[in-house]
């Protein structure tokens, strides 16, 4: 079933999607920018799967800021059918921005 991901994530130099679908890789699934969003299409399994979002901010200086956003999220795949869930953002020390996070999963 493909799973469309998205993440509102204004400062970002690049975002990857990671999870147990993925071996929880940074580098695997990254996203791409739509506009204020980062989205990204990912073919899923039946049954429920974790994920975060891993992002990278260069504009700091020559040590590139990392930050894991959405820690602890999860998505049921269906069988079938149509399934829109979302994720809990969590806040990190440098950065209090909301964030908006979704994922939608059609058969």
């Amino acid at each position: 079933m493909t799973c469309l991901f998205r993440l509102r994530a204004d400062g970002e130099e690049h975002v990857s999607l990671m999870g147990d679908f993925n071996n929880w890789s940074t580098v695997r699934t990254p996203m791409e920018r739509v506009g204020d969003r980062w989205e990204v299409f990912v073919e899923l399994e039946p049954g429920m799967h974790e994920y975060a979002y891993f992002a990278i901010d260069e504009s700091a200086g020559s040590i590139p800021h990392t930050q894991v956003l959405c820690a602890g999220s999860k998505v049921i795949v269906p069988g079938s059918g149509f399934l829109q869930g979302g994720c809990v953002p969590i806040e990190t020390a440098s950065r209090s921005q909301s964030r908006a996070a979704t994922s939608e999963c059609h058969s």
